[in-house]
Protein backbone atom coordinates (compact mmCIF):
# COMPACT_ATOMS: atom_id res chain seq x y z
CA UNK A 1 0.00 0.00 0.00
CA UNK A 2 2.48 2.52 0.78
CA UNK A 3 4.63 1.87 -2.44
CA UNK A 4 1.85 2.50 -4.42
CA UNK A 5 0.51 5.67 -2.71
CA UNK A 6 4.63 6.89 -2.98
CA UNK A 7 4.16 5.60 -6.70
CA UNK A 8 0.94 7.16 -7.74
CA UNK A 9 1.97 10.58 -6.19
CA UNK A 10 5.29 10.96 -7.74
CA UNK A 11 7.44 10.67 -4.90
CA UNK A 12 10.11 9.77 -7.34
CA UNK A 13 9.44 13.34 -9.91
CA UNK A 14 7.87 15.68 -7.72
CA UNK A 15 9.63 19.06 -8.02
CA UNK A 16 11.44 20.92 -5.36
CA UNK A 17 8.76 23.32 -4.24
CA UNK A 18 10.79 26.23 -5.31
CA UNK A 19 10.71 25.27 -8.64
CA UNK A 20 6.97 25.40 -8.66
CA UNK A 21 5.90 28.35 -10.70
CA UNK A 22 3.25 30.95 -9.14
CA UNK A 23 3.95 28.74 -5.70
CA UNK A 24 4.85 31.97 -3.00
CA UNK A 25 5.61 30.19 0.39
CA UNK A 26 5.78 33.41 2.81
CA UNK A 27 5.32 31.47 5.67
CA UNK A 28 8.39 31.99 8.29
CA UNK A 29 7.35 29.02 10.33
CA UNK A 30 5.91 25.48 9.83
CA UNK A 31 6.75 22.08 9.13
CA UNK A 32 9.68 21.42 6.15
CA UNK A 33 9.40 18.21 4.59
CA UNK A 34 12.89 16.69 3.26
CA UNK A 35 12.63 13.89 0.59
CA UNK A 36 15.44 11.34 -0.52
CA UNK A 37 14.94 8.93 -2.89
CA UNK A 38 17.05 6.88 -4.75
CA UNK A 39 17.30 3.16 -6.96
CA UNK A 40 20.35 1.89 -8.60
CA UNK A 41 19.85 4.55 -11.40
CA UNK A 42 18.72 7.74 -9.86
CA UNK A 43 19.05 9.98 -6.95
CA UNK A 44 16.39 12.50 -5.91
CA UNK A 45 16.48 15.23 -2.67
CA UNK A 46 13.66 18.24 -2.72
CA UNK A 47 11.76 19.83 0.28
CA UNK A 48 8.19 21.05 0.86
CA UNK A 49 7.50 23.65 3.32
CA UNK A 50 3.85 23.17 4.83
CA UNK A 51 2.75 21.48 1.69
CA UNK A 52 -0.95 21.44 3.41
CA UNK A 53 -1.13 25.72 3.37
CA UNK A 54 -0.95 24.72 -1.08
CA UNK A 55 -2.28 21.79 -1.68
CA UNK A 56 -6.24 23.17 -2.82
CA UNK A 57 -4.17 25.41 -5.38
CA UNK A 58 -1.24 22.88 -6.29
CA UNK A 59 -1.56 19.57 -6.81
CA UNK A 60 2.10 19.13 -6.01
CA UNK A 61 1.81 20.07 -2.65
CA UNK A 62 -1.35 18.19 -2.31
CA UNK A 63 0.64 15.01 -3.85
CA UNK A 64 3.62 15.71 -1.05
CA UNK A 65 0.25 15.70 1.72
CA UNK A 66 -0.65 12.00 0.59
CA UNK A 67 2.64 11.22 0.58
CA UNK A 68 3.44 12.63 4.40
CA UNK A 69 0.04 10.98 5.14
CA UNK A 70 0.81 7.58 3.89
CA UNK A 71 4.42 7.66 5.73
CA UNK A 72 2.44 8.33 8.78
CA UNK A 73 -0.10 5.97 8.48
CA UNK A 74 2.09 3.12 7.73
CA UNK A 75 4.60 3.64 10.26
CA UNK A 76 2.22 5.17 13.14
CA UNK A 77 3.83 8.46 13.37
CA UNK A 78 0.93 10.48 14.12
CA UNK A 79 0.01 8.33 17.60
CA UNK A 80 3.54 8.45 18.75
CA UNK A 81 3.79 12.23 18.15
CA UNK A 82 -0.02 12.21 20.36
CA UNK A 83 2.17 9.87 22.96
CA UNK A 84 4.95 12.55 23.22
CA UNK A 85 2.54 15.19 23.61
CA UNK A 86 0.74 13.66 26.29
CA UNK A 87 3.94 12.67 27.96
CA UNK A 88 5.31 16.46 27.74
CA UNK A 89 2.37 18.20 29.28
CA UNK A 90 2.68 16.26 32.54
Amino acid sequence: MLLKTLHDNHVFSLPDMDKINRLVDNWADGTTYIVEVATPTMYRFYRYHLPEEFSNEFQQAQQMVNIVSAVEETFMLKKQRKKQERLLRK
